[in-house]
């Protein structure tokens, strides 16, 4: 699962993100850099980790990638309710996106739920930009 952030935010507010919304334990989560991960980080995996997380900073319309495995996946019911609650509780204005069903994809903000679609043709340079449905 791949949730997309409008802005940079650091990896303390990911950690509490992946906390909140996918109600998991703070010593159940480890975050990676991507291309750290890939390259060796993965040995530092153990199997007590219910969420592994790797990221990565884009440009075009959202600023930061993660990368979730081994994480339960939500229902876009309970998802969208948890990011707005946390959205609130963090006094959080931006917006994030979230993989749906079928390469569906839903942009969530505090008052925002809107389906769009990814055009990711320049993901090989960090570039991602989401259209409206």
């Amino acid at each position: 699962m791949s949730v997309y952030f409008e802005k940079k935010v650091s990896l303390e507010l990911i950690k509490l993100f992946l906390i909140y919304v996918f109600n998991i334990k703070e010593d159940e989560v480890k975050i990676f850099e991507q291309n750290y991960f890939f390259e060796n980080g993965y040995l530092e995996v153990d199997d007590h980790i219910k969420c592994l997380c790797t990221y990565r900073y884009l440009t075009g319309d959202v600023n930061l990638i993660i990368d979730l495995y081994r994480i339960e996946d939500q229902s876009p019911k309970i998802m969208i309710e948890r990011v707005k609650s946390f959205f609130l509780c963090n006094n959080w204005d931006g917006f994030i996106i979230v993989e749906n069903i079928d390469d569906d994809y839903l942009k969530i903000g505090n008052s925002l739920i809107q389906s769009v679609r990814i055009n990711d043709d320049l993901i090989e340079d960090d570039i991602v930009y989401f259209i409206d449905k």
